[in-house]
């Protein structure tokens, strides 16, 4: 009997052995940043002898062969082309495409017309890498904003899950 208790008491001790965790510093977390082209080596602490795997960006394994390609740059606006009533926005995408989160249309965008006077608009992604824009209080554009406020509510993003760089193509003092 004596024998049966020190087996249960040894295994009892076992226990945590069997559930180790590895255990990172309270600096590694969600949202944190890792600069572009520089090395950043991760770290933590375990049991000798634990086989660690890591997951990041949909790979498993125990080391890269080498940098990860991460995206670098928010699409950013080219040129402002307009016809008509309607305006047509290229973007610079690096190698990504546009898409707008939550709902079909691109929102945030503002166009005016020779009145000055800013009007929301109506953007649509065409092509991956430009936007069709219009406003039926605006007959003849001839600037746009996007993201132009303190805090703007807009919903654009390249594939990558990079937001789309605010910009205006008006000169004017607010």
């Amino acid at each position: 009997m004596k024998k049966l208790a020190l087996l249960l008491i040894f295994s009892q001790a076992l226990v945590p052995v069997l559930r180790a965790e590895l255990k990172l510093p309270a600096i590694i977390g969600d949202h944190m940043v890792l600069q572009q082209r520089q090395a950043d080596p991760i770290w933590g602490w375990d049991t000798p002898g634990t086989k660690i795997t890591v997951a990041f960006l949909g790979k498993k394994g125990r080391r890269w062969p080498g940098p990860m390609k991460l995206p670098f740059r928010s699409p950013e606006f080219k040129a402002l082309n307009i016809v008509s009533n309607q305006v047509t926005v290229p973007f610079d995408c690096f190698g990504s495409k546009l898409r707008p989160v939550g709902v079909e249309e691109a929102n945030g965008f503002a166009v005016r017309g020779a009145d000055n006077v800013w009007h929301w608009a109506t953007g649509k992604v065409i092509g991956g890498n430009q936007i069709a824009l219009w406003s039926d209080e605006v007959a003849a554009p001839v600037a746009v904003r996007y993201a132009w406020a303190d805090n703007p509510v807009c919903n654009l993003f390249s594939s990558d899950g990079l937001p789309v760089t605010p910009f205006r193509t008006d000169g004017l003092k607010d």
